[in-house]
């Protein structure tokens, strides 16, 4: 977490219409970060608008704006801040042991 990237997916034509129309899946986003945070911030890039020329264009604004780029670091910072919560693994053990006590 804290590196910019650009998230693209493309699955089968059938599967995105099944999935979109049929099953009618809605999701405001697509990676982890963006769901974590609520909003967007690495860019996605679904289906038919993952074409090489929009991937490019987005690198290329990363790679040639120290603005744009900060744009996606600082919200990641926040992020991790948010997470960072100490020791996970006994944290985790506690919540498993809870739920067993209690079934």
């Amino acid at each position: 977490l804290g590196t910019p990237y650009i998230a693209y997916y493309k699955i089968s034509p059938v599967s995105y219409f099944i999935a979109k129309n049929l099953l009618k899946i809605k999701m405001p986003f697509y990676t982890m970060v963006n769901l974590m945070a609520g909003r967007p911030i690495v860019p996605e890039y679904i289906q038919d608008d993952a074409t090489p020329k929009a991937l490019a264009e987005a690198v290329q604004a990363w790679t040639t704006s120290g603005t744009a780029r900060a744009q996606v670091e600082t919200p990641f910072r926040e992020l991790r801040l948010q997470l960072d919560r100490g020791p996970v693994i006994p944290k985790i053990a506690k919540e498993i042991l809870q739920f067993i006590a209690a079934r």
